[in-house]
């Protein structure tokens, strides 16, 4: 599919003499008409190095979530997708402290809304688990830690990929494949 893409943007280009990207044109100004175009912010050693780590914490979550299965069997169907929402709270930290972006009044709002919502969900599956006799409560906090975990390794890949195509001008194609090369990579030690 990258192929693809690099291919036809590339005739595009030569039969048009504009700027294309996943055939979408794109304005255009003189300056990069003159090969100043899209010039990554990090060098590539950084670029590589970001790209190995999304693969890590893709394989990482991979591996917990095998766990995961095996300790959501006696909770309810609904518990897991009800924390979701702790990867929301932690790719906002990350947009926070690493990307110096702000967080206005109504992301706050909705995070505190989430905050709640999740408190609530937790509080619920351990009284509600408890009353199963199969379940105790070290069973559920030990599910909730999975989960946790599971979700930051998820936003830490989702926030890095979005550095990547935003700030460094990555082809979101070739990203994906070249995480799973090194997933690969990291497969073959398994």
């Amino acid at each position: 599919m990258y192929c693809y893409e690099r291919k036809k943007i590339e005739t595009i280009k030569e039969e048009k003499k504009e700027w294309y990207f996943m055939s979408i044109k794109l304005i255009t100004s003189e300056k990069e008409e003159e090969g100043d175009y899209l010039v990554p912010l990090d060098n590539k050693i950084i670029i590589i190095f970001s790209i190995f780590l999304i693969s890590l914490f893709d394989f990482v979550q991979f591996l917990i979530s095998d766990i995961e299965l095996t300790y959501l069997g006696y909770l309810s169907i609904s518990f897991c997708p009800s924390l979701y929402g702790i990867s929301t709270i932690s790719a906002t930290f990350f947009y926070v402290y690493a990307l110096k972006l702000p967080v206005y009044k109504h992301h706050q709002i909705s995070l505190s809304i989430i905050d709640i919502c999740l408190i609530i969900a937790i509080i619920f599956e351990f009284i509600f688990g408890i009353m199963n006799t199969f379940v105790t409560a070290g069973y559920i906090g030990a599910s909730v830690g999975i989960i946790i975990v599971s979700q930051i390794y998820v936003s830490c890949t989702d926030s890095i990929e979005k550095y990547l195509v935003e700030y460094d001008y990555m082809d979101p194609l070739f990203l994906c494949m070249k995480e799973y090369f090194d997933i690969y990579f990291l497969l073959s030690f398994l």
